[in-house]
């Protein structure tokens, strides 16, 4: 009687090719004179043959049956629970499998180290187009290239925004979709399995997506400086970090931006390379306001900045600009706007304060981020810092 299984390895040999079948349970060695092409497979006593994906689905759900995900939460989000297990499972199949997800990532610090933290749990991805750097505005128009070949699909630190449905939805037509995010949507999407805090409670964005993934991997892998670098790129209260991993998330995402590959972040990460970005970074953010618009003000005793970029700077991006600002010379608030020749105009808020209930208030239809970040699309960008500005009195 034929068994279903997967093939997660194979040697060729002088003879045939000799094959490492897993059956859901056990594995199996099993030599062969023909060349197997795909995975799937079914075999017994006299040889190995391919098979469809009821194969694969057999072997997938054998296995993840009685597994018992290893997951610790705090208290506060241990409401994700369930779905951040159900992930565990999924992933630790790919392990005994030999598979590596799809994934998509933002490209700062945050999603760089969370999509890192998967590729140390699950294994290095076999390819640079296996981990694809998507932005909320290509994701908008569903611009991901198909046919999927992996397994499963990951989107680290973005995704979970209405905006962001077409190209998830897409994902998840032809593989199951995860999720991970922090940052809060009013309007959500159902298609994929979405492990975010901030829909719930935006104040729970604290629980930045890189935090979020060490919880899931914590059985597989331990990384605890990436975890606080990225921490501290999103200025994360979840962990202590210190301004060196501050600086080190900025150059991580300044070295992304000149080179974008998972394996040169890796290098930033582990070496002395960051600083090197850091001056990079430092000295990029001074061309930009050298012939920047800024204005200082006091507002209900906040030291507060305002910054009209002359254009708009790939990287850094207006988000670290009013980041560094305030880490490097002291503001409570940084405000930063495009230049007025900009068409679709973009409006970036930093603070000591919860700018996310401000920018709700005001009825702002377009916006992204979490209560102390948070970006915004307008037709009148010198209104919009007019009523924040008197909202901050």
């Amino acid at each position: 009687m034929r068994r279903k299984g997967i093939i997660v390895s194979s040697v060729r040999q002088r003879e045939g090719t000799e094959y490492v079948v897993f059956d859901g349970k056990k594995y199996h060695r099993i030599a062969s004179q023909e060349r197997i092409r795909g995975k799937a497979v079914e075999f017994d006593e006299n040889g190995i043959y391919p098979a469809g994906r009821d194969a694969w689905k057999a072997v997938h759900d054998h296995f993840v049956k009685d597994l018992r995900p290893e997951i610790e939460l705090p208290e506060e989000i241990s409401f994700l629970r369930g779905s951040m297990e159900l992930l565990w499972k999924e992933l630790a199949f790919l392990k005994i499998a030999n598979e590596r997800p799809l994934v998509f990532h933002d490209g700062d610090a945050d999603g760089i180290i969370s999509a890192l933290l998967i590729e140390e749990a699950v294994g290095r991805f076999k390819g640079w187009h296996e981990v694809r750097g998507i932005s909320h505005w290509a994701l908008q128009d569903g611009n991901v290239t198909y046919p999927v070949e992996q397994p499963l699909a990951l989107f680290l630190d973005l995704g979970s925004d209405w905006n962001d449905r077409p190209g998830v939805c897409l994902t998840a037509h032809f593989v199951p979709t995860f999720v991970i995010d922090h940052h809060f949507a009013e309007r959500t999407h159902s298609c994929a399995t979405i492990i975010n805090p901030a829909i719930h409670d935006p104040e729970l964005s604290k629980y930045n997506t890189a935090t979020l993934v060490s919880y899931l991997v914590s059985s597989w892998v331990k990384k605890e400086e990436w975890v606080r670098i990225a921490a501290a790129g999103d200025k994360s209260s979840v962990v202590e970090w210190t301004r060196e991993d501050r600086r080190k998330a900025l150059a991580l995402e300044m070295a992304y931006s000149v080179n974008r590959s998972l394996s040169v972040a890796r290098r930033v990460l582990e070496t002395e390379d960051w600083k090197a970005f850091w001056d990079l970074f430092e000295m990029k953010i001074e061309m930009v306001l050298e012939n920047a618009e800024m204005e200082e003000k006091e507002v209900g005793e906040r030291k507060v900045l305002i910054v009209k970029l002359p254009y708009t700077p790939t990287y850094p991006h207006k988000g670290k600009i009013a980041s560094y600002l305030m880490d490097e010379r002291g503001y409570d608030v940084v405000i930063v706007t495009d230049a007025e020749r900009v068409q679709r105009y973009t409006v970036t808020l930093r603070g000591r304060v919860d700018l996310l209930s401000i920018v709700k208030d005001l009825g702002v239809e377009d916006y992204w981020g979490h209560p102390n970040a948070v970006s915004l699309s307008t037709t009148d960008p010198d209104a919009v810092v007019k009523r924040v500005l008197e909202r901050l009195h």
